[in-house]
């Protein structure tokens, strides 16, 4: 049988080449000849049926035809009705080896083939004839990576921790080994051991390793993260990733390695849960879902597409490279985690999985939050905090191919706003806009008669349809690990630049006030006490972290607490000039209760040809909370508030200055939204008599209403024209 003989070398050729792309590598076959091949080969299978090489040979021709996008015919080829040339590959080699339980050629060509497919689920009877293999001395190392793979898919945790240490052990690259390991620690919950290991793997040499460690950072890195990492040496590339992560952990206020350990936790849970299901059958899965309602609707965003079709790091340039291996999910809870609330509607109505409050929360179980962003429901509304404000992202049921009539549940990211009113009156805690929204919804199912223009293109829901698609957008190009707790402190905290650091005076001065109704009190010696965690990072305009705090501070107070009173105090910590973000969390002790701020720009030190300002500090007459500056005593206000018809007193530093000239102080009092010519104004012009001073003003407030403020001071040298401005935000109240 001449013809059989010359097809194996035809169609193994074109896969067993070790490079990314075995279509694009491989020889050249044409389709015609393939075919022909498929139906040459079915011949001998049936002419010889217990002959494993024919039927070898088959599995191959069909994995050509899959090779180049063909479809089954259904009976031809031995092809079963609905049936993807890939899933007959597959079918063929699992007879192979019926026949034959060690047939060598198909063991040879397997690792190599499989490896490049990395967590794609694979069939158990190809498995097991791999893992017969790899006890013989004739297995090479990758046949163990392909293994870990495929019973980590599985769920045996522990096979699959033994496997990557084999393929380690037999030769394979030390650090795709232990990133594999890692990823498996993770999964039995071991973090602290998975995230040591991680780093351990990056550190070790090689072109492997630098490829894989790249692919893992793309879940949350961006291109322009990313290409410093392409020229780092091999000896530094722990450490650079370590810095990464600690960027992470710094903007997120959280402690130092906890990202990390997140982000390996965020893996293995989306690997175990978003799986795409049947990924042969859903091809033009990967695209999002924008509803196409006429006359008003709006395009799909073309980079959030880019996002999700070229962007998942686990599709790998194979034979199988059409399929998707995760749903859109899986992008979402990458990057920001598991969501402060989930809602899913299915035939059976509305199911809502905790409360939506206005505070980021975290007080239902997050098992149970988990299991519902896992659910197979028709929709899900996925509900987070960053970046200050709510964000929601709606999945849809997956896009079936022509060829596949059945569906699957919410999977794919929508771009427009969730369809039912429940959801959308679920919502209307988070913004007024899904208020109206629900509102709006809810009156027109009511209607026996169909507007003349949809609701749809309401100026209400083109305003909501565009936040949430900047939502979709801006939640697949960003990440996030926001701090969240189930109760509000309605702490106010305050932080401000002051001194000099060309002096080595330059500090971070941080007042709270948090009200002693929402703390727990406990008898202390001298009176009440009260614990409170702190948690305070600073971060360069370079991406340097400079600070990094974590603290418990119990504070005792001499009386009783009553309503209306505020537990106060203050910290002062020294700063190098510069300019950082810095943020601050104030939370109990077991983090049941809390809240943060963040403030950007806070700029330590001026060029050395202006003058220089500290920021504003907000300072009032009364004896309170007092700040020891120096020489001077200032007592602080640090409730940001002052009364209406009462004074604005601010306390601040000017130095850089040049004795003998002239300055001049302007400083201007308005409304948070008007123009500042609109507020109070006041003038001050004065000779240095030093480098630097420090002033104590003072603003009426008989002229302006309560509400936010915004004081400005601006320094003027008036010989070189040259001026220094600060801005602070405060609150005028009524008496």
């Amino acid at each position: 049988m001449p013809g059989r003989r010359l097809l194996v070398p035809m169609a193994v050729a074109a896969f067993a080449a070790n490079a990314p792309s075995a279509v694009a590598q491989g020889p050249a076959v044409d389709r015609a000849a393939a075919y022909a091949a498929l139906l040459h080969t079915h011949y001998q299978v049936g002419s010889e049926p217990g002959n494993p090489e024919a039927r070898f040979e088959r599995a191959m021709a069909r994995l050509e035809l899959h090779k180049q996008g063909a479809f089954s015919r259904p009976g031809v080829g031995g092809m079963i009705s609905g049936e993807a040339y890939y899933a007959g590959f597959v079918r063929d080699l699992e007879g192979v080896f019926a026949l034959d339980s060690m047939y060598q050629p198909a063991l040879d060509f397997l690792p190599e083939f499989l490896a490049r497919q990395g967590d794609r689920e694979q069939s158990p009877i190809l498995l097991a004839a791999l893992a017969r293999y790899a006890r013989t001395s004739l297995a090479p190392p990758i046949t163990h990576l392909v293994l870990g793979r495929g019973y980590r898919t599985a769920g045996s945790y522990d096979s699959a921790f033994s496997a990557f240490m084999r393929y380690e052990d037999a030769g394979g690259d030390p650090g795709v080994a232990r990133l594999e390991a890692a990823r498996t620690l993770a999964g039995l919950g071991r973090l602290e051991g998975a995230a040591e290991l991680h780093l351990d793997g990056a550190a070790q040499p090689g072109d492997p390793t630098r490829l894989f460690y790249r692919n893992d950072l793309k879940w949350v890195a961006s291109d322009e993260e990313l290409a410093p990492y392409d020229s780092v040496p091999a000896e530094r590339r722990a450490d650079w990733i370590r810095r990464f992560f600690q960027l992470r952990d710094a903007e997120a206020i959280r402690l130092p390695g906890e990202r990390l350990r997140e982000h390996l936790r965020r893996w293995d849970y989306v690997h175990r849960h978003f799986r795409v299901p049947n990924p042969g059958l859903y091809s033009q899965y990967v695209r999002i879902y924008g509803a196409p309602i006429a006359p008003c609707s709006r395009s799909i965003p073309d980079d959030i597409n880019q996002q999700t079709i070229a962007f998942d790091p686990s599709r790998r340039h194979d034979a199988r490279e059409s399929e998707a291996v995760l749903d859109h999910r899986a992008v979402i809870y990458m990057r920001h985690g598991r969501p402060s609330a989930v809602l899913v509607v299915d035939q059976l109505g509305l199911d809502t999985l905790g409360a939506l409050v206005l505070q980021p929360a975290t007080g239902s179980d997050s098992t149970a939050v988990d299991a519902q962003a896992a659910s197979d429901a028709m929709y899900a509304t996925w509900v987070y905090w960053f970046e200050g404000r709510p964000r929601v992202f709606t999945f849809a049921p997956s896009i079936r191919t022509p060829f596949h009539l059945s569906r699957h549940g919410g999977r794919v990211l929508k771009t427009t706003p969730p369809g039912s009113p429940d959801v959308l009156m679920a919502l209307a805690s988070l913004d007024p806009v899904f208020a109206r929204a629900a509102r709006m919804s809810a009156s027109q199912a009511n209607q026996p008669w169909q507007p003349a223009v949809p609701p749809s293109c309401s100026p209400t829901y083109s305003r909501l349809a565009i936040q949430v698609e900047q939502d979709a957008v801006e939640g697949a190009h960003s990440d996030s690990y926001s701090l969240t707790f189930a109760a509000s402190l309605e702490a106010v905290l305050q932080a401000g630049a002051v001194g000099d650091p060309a002096r080595s005076t330059g500090r971070l001065l941080l007042v709270f006030a948090v009200p002693t109704s929402r703390l727990t009190a406990r008898q202390a010696d001298g009176g009440k006490r009260y614990d409170l965690r702190l948690r305070l990072t600073a971060v360069s305009d370079a991406g340097e972290v400079v600070l990094a705090l974590d603290t418990l501070r119990t504070l005792v107070a001499p009386v009783a607490p009553f309503d209306g009173q505020f537990v106060t105090w203050l910290m002062e910590l020294p700063m190098p000039a510069g300019t950082y973000d810095v943020r601050a969390a104030l939370m109990t002790p077991d983090a049941a209760a809390g809240g943060f701020r963040e403030w950007k720009g806070v700029t330590f030190g001026a060029t050395a040809s202006a003058p220089g300002l500290s920021d504003l500090i907000l300072a009032r007459e009364s004896n309170g909370l007092t700040w020891q500056n120096g020489g001077d005593r200032v007592e602080l206000n640090p409730l940001d508030a002052y009364e209406e018809g009462g004074d604005a007193l601010v306390y601040y530093e000017a130095y850089n200055l040049i004795p003998g000239r002239r300055y001049q102080t302007t400083l201007t009092l308005a409304a948070s939204d008007d123009e500042d010519d609109d507020g109070v104004t006041l003038t001050f012009t004065e000779t240095t008599v030093s480098t630097a001073q420090h002033f104590r003003r003072g603003i009426g407030l008989e002229q302006l209403d309560d509400g936010p403020h915004r004081l400005t001071v601006t320094l003027t040298d008036l010989e070189s024209g040259v001026e220094t401005k600060r801005v602070r935000a405060l609150r005028i109240i009524d008496r």
